[in-house]
């Protein structure tokens, strides 16, 4: 009896171990938002011809101007606001402090990436701009998928797919549809993925009556 009460114990332990790795800071609700977004802004670019094109030089005082740059880089700044906000948002509501030291492992996960997309943007071609955007933020998700699990990792390794294709095959011609497919419908899979992962059941449960000191 007592070896079997010991096994038990030793069981549940390790299965609130294992569910305790996983961040749960990872909002499908701001994925889907994203995804929106990102469809959104990317159709109106294209109904307003707005795209990558030109090249910077001395003489140009506005290179970004009449291009759809500017548009994508305002959204990166109020999606990431907003992801902050809902990661803060879930754990209140998880009686968790909004900004745990797990929290910040996570967010420094992926903030060299972030960095490295940031300033390459001025010192790259315009055209190379979305695939650059789509690989640098590909490997900083799929960083996160260290704490976020298999859902960020998938998704990481599915924008390092797009920005590959997005710089070296006739896709590049295309970059607002690409922006579209890659930070719409990436994230919309991503959502997606972690709305399936919250709905499994737990397999790791193992029921256990706690055995009065004697």
């Amino acid at each position: 009896m007592r070896s079997r009460e010991a096994d038990a114990r030793l069981e549940m332990i390790r299965a609130l171990m294992k569910r305790g790795e996983r961040w749960p800071g990872l909002s499908a609700g701001a994925c889907f938002a994203a995804a929106a977004c990102a469809v959104l802004l990317a159709w109106w670019c294209e109904r307003r011809g707005l795209g990558f094109e030109g090249r910077i030089t001395p003489s140009t005082p506005d290179p970004y101007r009449n291009t759809a740059i500017p548009w994508w880089a305002s959204l990166a700044v109020a999606c990431f606001a907003g992801f902050l906000a809902a990661t803060a948002t879930g754990a209140t509501r998880r009686g968790e402090p909004p900004f745990s030291r797990q929290t910040w492992a996570a967010l420094l996960s992926i903030a060299p990436a972030l960095f490295a997309g940031a300033f390459l943007t001025p010192a790259l071609p315009l055209p190379a701009l979305p695939a650059t955007w789509m690989l640098c933020y590909g490997t900083g998700v799929c960083a996160l998928g260290w704490f976020a699990g298999f859902p960020a990792t998938v998704t990481g390794l599915l924008f390092l797919v797009a920005g590959a294709l997005t710089l070296n095959t006739p896709l590049k011609f295309h970059p607002n549809a690409m922006m579209a497919a890659s930070f719409g419908g990436l994230h919309a899979l991503l959502g997606t993925l972690l709305l399936l992962q919250s709905r499994k059941p737990d397999d790791d449960h193992v029921p256990f009556d706690p055995v009065e000191d004697r």
